[in-house]
């Protein structure tokens, strides 16, 4: 079993390497309590919106914040108690512009004493934003009710189980295929997840992954 040391960064790429974050200081960032969001944040006002746009502005970002993570607080029951800074990463260079090596770094969490920060990049759109958010607002939850030293394949394949279930809430039928026949590392963690909730329930995989090291 791979054994994670520590998961101060958790990082949503699609490649093996990855450009560096900026430090974060030098980055866009408001703070964000989940414990005050509100009955506005409601999933079918994502419904509503068009998936293809691009989310550019802090206000679009932080109102995708808001409703996903009522949705996974309200609906499988994983809440977050700690502020969160919310940092924004300059949009993506054009195609070519930067080293064939690198894939670009979408969205990332760091732990801190306080609660951490969620990093994610300016510009997606609003589909890859929802993704981007579930994937990594699942690791701001599992930092608050895990084990720091938790198992790679336990870490990610139970955040790319959360954001499974959101696309199937969204009915993002095309996204929900290629996450579930994905045929990385990504996708083998998320078919451990969908393996597990189907021998021992929703609930079961969730108090597992509360205790899995």
């Amino acid at each position: 079993m791979r054994k994670v040391l520590t998961i101060l960064l958790s990082i949503w790429t699609l490649a093996v390497t990855a450009e560096p974050i900026p430090e974060g200081s030098d980055l866009p960032s408001f703070g964000f309590d989940p414990t005050s969001v509100t009955r506005e944040a409601d999933l079918g006002h994502l419904r509503e919106m068009n998936f293809e746009e691009t989310v550019l502005s802090e206000t679009e970002t932080l109102r995708i914040v808001r409703i996903v993570s009522r949705w996974m607080d309200e609906c499988l029951g994983l809440s977050v108690r700690n502020r969160i800074d919310i940092r924004l990463l300059p949009i993506m260079e054009p195609s070519g512009a930067s080293k064939e090596t690198s894939s670009p770094t979408l969205g990332a969490f760091e732990k801190s004493s306080t609660g951490g920060a969620l990093t994610i990049r300016r510009g997606l759109s609003r589909r890859r934003m929802i993704q981007v958010v579930a994937h990594e607002w699942t690791h701001v939850w599992q930092a608050e009710n895990c084990p720091s030293d938790q198992d790679l394949l336990i870490h990610e394949g139970f955040a790319q189980w959360v954001t499974e279930n959101l696309l199937e809430t969204l009915g993002l039928m095309e996204d929900l295929n290629a996450l579930r026949t994905r045929e990385d590392f990504y996708g083998e963690a998320y078919r451990w997840a969908a393996e597990c909730e189907k021998a021992n329930g929703r609930e079961g995989l969730i108090e597992y992954v509360r205790k899995a090291r």
